[in-house]
């Protein structure tokens, strides 16, 4: 569908919903941070401010603001005037046909797909005693520096390939400080569940703020200056840097977060609801052997009573180069599946970049075959069921609806020239206009659908969404075709209704179901490389609909783009690529996601979680472990948490 893309996988994480008392939600789980304090005695209309208000309160005036503004610059301006610039860029700029263009554009959510890079070195290898402040410090200077080198090359064909890696690099920039920043502000909103959601609200809010920064690229690709718009956008995504060298993120050194990570883990090991099934299976097994017996080495530390089944060790943290890097051996042995499936990740994104700008057709369509065959092999192989299955849904969701910018773009924005009796519309119509609607039209259909789809089932959700995803591309065909005016529709008015508001509604309706699974599914305590490989999927699978968009315009239905040009094969591009092949969506729903309503709350294995919960108990607890008693009554009530509930299976791939 032509217009603006959202780049997936950067949405902000929701609070975990195991997490999140919900039935104390309302009530302050916190203490008001000192800062926020100090500025409420200072301005206290603050404190009253919606939204604004809480997250201070709950946070800390320096994280918000940092937060909210690295977002706003990063992901919402400097991301998307890059995007908006592009068409311009590339046809204006470096004179790039439709159909090149419509496998350079790729290389944009290219480089948001390896956000499955990042994660694991950032996890493993800290940078000068910290996680991902100068890892978020490198991205933000370096991918603001290759911005300036996608809109400052000569302006010349020859140097399209060399904007187009450019691209690819200053996307993965901000992709990389996206999910460093997704992943710190989680473990932050653990600390306060009940401001998680205003949290999540601001940072969304700013996003949108930091949207209309790009309705400048409209005016400026008219004026033939849209490499003014690339520039502006590079100092923006260079800007924020400022905070990661203030460290206003208020992040602790690796050492003491581990240590934070490692003691709130084995106080969990003790927890009643949320317990795993491999620890439920080893207090069965205790109670039944009947070994409670504390360690030999621990027997002389502390009374009988008061020893735990499991003693607590410290994480184990190796220095190297001088103290410049840091290594948690731990966490890539705990993990190491995952990051053997990320390396896989990130080779499969860097080869099929390597091929899109230098590579032949029929290299392109092997290298895509492989791609779609190897990744979500790996995912299965390296993630758990539920998850893989949830990654693969979302990775198809995307991939099978297929993008042909090099013909749509090229087609509403050509002179009458190059399409007589055309739509010809301005780059401050396609770009501001229309943008600036669909900006609005998506935050209704994120409003929308709750009410609509929570209560229903993944299967029913995923079928009327991608019905009307298919009805409401027959916009695009309309227009292509020229029947809106044989009715008398003008093309300005069909636009605005079909793309900018019915598809945008529907499209972010489509995506979103699956986005609430994983968010529901990320394990707790690696949720940096795992929400990382679930948001590469997103953009992996956008990416590729574009690849299999130019791979189906370059062997069977071309277009041309220069005088004398030629569109006559878009409506079957259309038609094969937004009303056939998305209808494959819905028997896939029914192999690969739980058979549960939207709202229920699911455990890794996809099963439904049942949470009971004692009179007079809001939460969890530490269960009695000095008598028998006590840890078969904790084994039992755990097994009904997460024992088998046959509504809650996955259909065919049940373990």
């Amino acid at each position: 569908m032509a217009g603006r893309e959202v780049i997936y996988g950067s949405e902000p994480l929701e609070p975990r919903a195991a997490e999140t008392n919900t039935e104390t939600s309302t009530e302050k789980d916190y203490e008001t941070h000192p800062d926020a304090a100090r500025l409420f005695k200072k301005a206290p209309f603050v404190q009253h401010i919606p939204i604004l208000g809480k997250c201070v309160d709950a946070f800390g005036p320096k994280l918000v603001v940092a937060l909210g503004a690295t977002n706003a610059l990063t992901k919402g301006a400097a991301g998307y005037i890059i995007y908006n610039a592009m068409q311009p860029i590339f046809s204006k700029r470096y004179l790039i046909s439709g159909m090149r263009y419509n496998r350079l554009q790729s290389m944009f959510t290219m480089g948001w797909s390896l956000k499955c890079f990042i994660a694991p070195i950032s996890d493993i290898f800290p940078l000068f005693g910290y996680s991902k402040r100068w890892y978020c410090l490198a991205s933000a200077v370096i991918g603001g520096c290759c911005a300036f080198g996608f809109g400052l090359l000569p302006a010349r064909a020859s140097s399209g390939d060399g904007a187009a890696a450019f691209l690819f690099l200053t996307s993965m920039g901000k992709a990389n400080v996206d999910i460093l920043l997704q992943s710190f502000y989680s473990r932050e909103m653990r600390r306060a569940p009940s401001a998680g959601s205003e949290l999540v609200s601001w940072v969304w809010w700013m996003i949108f703020l930091g949207d209309l920064v790009t309705l400048i690229q409209g005016p400026l690709s008219d004026a033939g200056r849209p490499h003014i718009g690339v520039i502006i956008s590079a100092c923006l995504q260079i800007l924020p840097a400022i905070f990661f060298i203030l460290n206003w993120f208020g992040e602790k050194p690796n050492r003491v977060e581990r240590l934070e990570d490692a003691q709130r883990n084995y106080e969990d090991q003790f927890v009643r609801e949320d317990m795993t099934p491999a620890l439920v299976e080893l207090h069965q097994y205790i109670h039944k052997t009947g070994r409670f017996r504390p360690l030999a080495d621990e027997a002389d530390k502390e009374p009988a009573a008061e020893q735990p089944l499991i003693p607590f060790r410290e994480p184990r943290i190796e220095s190297c180069l001088g103290g410049v890097l840091e290594v948690n051996t731990f966490i890539a042995l705990d993990n190491w599946k995952v990051v053997v499936y990320c390396g896989l990740m990130t080779a499969a994104v860097i080869a099929l970049a390597l091929v899109t700008l230098l590579g032949t057709k029929w290299d392109l369509l092997w290298c895509c075959i492989a791609i779609v065959v190897i990744v979500p092999f790996g995912a299965y192989l390296s993630l758990p069921l539920a998850i893989a299955n949830a990654s693969v849904m979302v990775y198809l969701v995307f991939l099978l609806y297929l993008n042909f910018p090099g013909g749509l773009y090229y087609f509403y924005t050509g002179s009458a020239e190059c399409v007589p009796g055309g739509p010809q519309f301005s780059y401050t119509f396609y770009l501001t206009v229309g943008n600036l609607i669909m900006y609005t039209a998506g935050m209704v259909g994120a409003i929308l659908f709750p009410p609509l789809f929570s209560r229903r089932r993944y299967q029913a959700t995923f079928a009327v969404t991608t019905l009307l995803q298919v009805l409401a591309s027959l916009f695009d065909l309309i227009i292509v075709e020229r029947w809106n005016i044989a009715i008398g529709i003008p093309d300005h008015a069909m636009y605005i209704f079909g793309d900018a508001i019915v598809f945008q509604i529907v499209h972010v309706m489509t995506f979103m179901p699956v986005m609430v699974l994983i968010s529901r599914l990320v394990p707790r305590g690696s949720e940096s490389m795992v929400y990382s490989i679930t948001a590469g999927f997103t953009n992996l699978g956008e990416t590729m609909a574009s690849s299999f968009g130019s791979i189906l315009m370059e062997f069977r239905f071309p277009v041309t783009t220069t005088v004398p040009c030629d569109f006559s094969n878009l409506r079957y591009l259309i038609i094969i690529g937004h009303l056939c092949m998305p209808l494959a969506i819905i028997p896939l729903s029914f192999l690969l996601l739980p058979n549960c309503r939207v709202c229920d709350d699911v455990d890794i294995h996809g099963r439904l979680i049942q949470k009971r919960r004692r009179a007079g108990r809001s939460g969890p607890h530490t269960p009695p472990h000095d008598s028998k008693k006590g840890l078969a009554m904790e084994a039992e009530e755990m097994q009904l948490s997460t024992g088998d509930n046959s509504s809650a299976k996955w259909p065919q791939k049940a373990s």
